[in-house]
């Protein structure tokens, strides 16, 4: 096995070490285990290993998300695929562009607080798609409430 030397001090060898890491976030926190590393034995120096812990990236967006108040990646893709929609159809109900849309699936990019809301009422509400649609305001009859 080649030993790697450390690119901060040049003197020491990079060992790999599985450790567990508290994160920190608007007051909130989360541990998560099992998260390999690449120590400097010299110096101490640690990097991150990302393809050897790929489950940090995960759970770290979930956090986030959770922290903000806002949908997680996961959770906006099970309102969508139990809503019966491609990523087209729903970011065009929901009225945010495609990529953006892709992008909150992927962790890529949060959604606004507005846009969360939106998919949470249609998810347990699905009778509320009428609604939102791509077609313009719906009928609304007289004596209903008002906009």
């Amino acid at each position: 096995m080649n030993s790697i030397k450390c690119p901060i001090c040049g003197e020491g060898t990079l060992h790999e070490q599985i450790e567990s890491k508290t994160y920190r976030f608007k007051g909130a926190s989360i541990t998560i285990d099992n998260i390999v590393y690449d120590v400097c034995d010299k110096c101490g120096e640690a990097f991150f290993k990302p393809e050897k812990s790929p489950h940090v990236d995960a759970i770290l967006e979930e956090f986030y998300a959770r922290t903000l108040g806002v949908l997680s990646p996961s959770e906006i893709k099970k309102a969508r695929t139990t809503l019966g929609f491609t990523q087209k159809e729903f970011a065009k109900r929901l009225g945010v562009g495609e990529k953006n849309f892709a992008k909150y699936e992927s962790g890529i990019m949060r959604p606004n607080k507005t846009t969360s809301d939106l998919i949470r009422i249609l998810y347990a509400r699905p009778e509320m798609l009428k609604y939102v649609s791509t077609e313009g305001l719906p009928e609304i009859e007289r004596g209903a409430t008002s906009l």
